[in-house]
């Protein structure tokens, strides 16, 4: 995900199928974003373990902090990329986030759908 971003060659993400847990990341770091009419995307915040609060406190350097960090890092990606309100994500980020392609491109997950490129597979099969 930080690979895709911080390049500067475009990098072009595609859902042909499905998109899950964590190559949904991948998916919506790409500079932009392509899917076929049909494609399913799921989002879920369990990709990452959730630790109680309390958990190794007394350690400076501890996994709470980390997953803490890398949460923060997501929902920064999602804000930026996704036409969603802060209250929205937060809202939702506990349950799993289930989109069609086209519930997708209406909040811009998705960039473009690849309507041209999906006839021409289905033809050829």
């Amino acid at each position: 995900m930080n690979s895709i971003k911080i390049s500067k060659t475009p990098v072009y993400t595609f859902n042909i199928g499905n998109v899950y847990k964590e190559s949904f990341l991948i998916y919506l770091a790409g500079h932009k974003r392509y899917s076929y009419p049909n494609a399913i995307f799921m989002y879920s915040d369990s990709i990452f373990e959730r630790l109680p609060k309390d958990e190794n406190e007394s350690s400076f350097y501890n996994k709470r902090t980390a997953l803490d960090n890398i949460y923060q890092d997501i929902k920064t990606l999602f804000l930026e990329k996704i036409d969603i309100t802060e209250l929205q994500y937060e809202k939702h980020i506990k349950n799993d986030w289930w989109f069609s392609t086209n519930s997708a491109l209406k909040i811009r997950l998705v960039n473009e759908i690849s309507r041209e490129h999906y006839h021409y597979i289905k033809q050829r099969n």
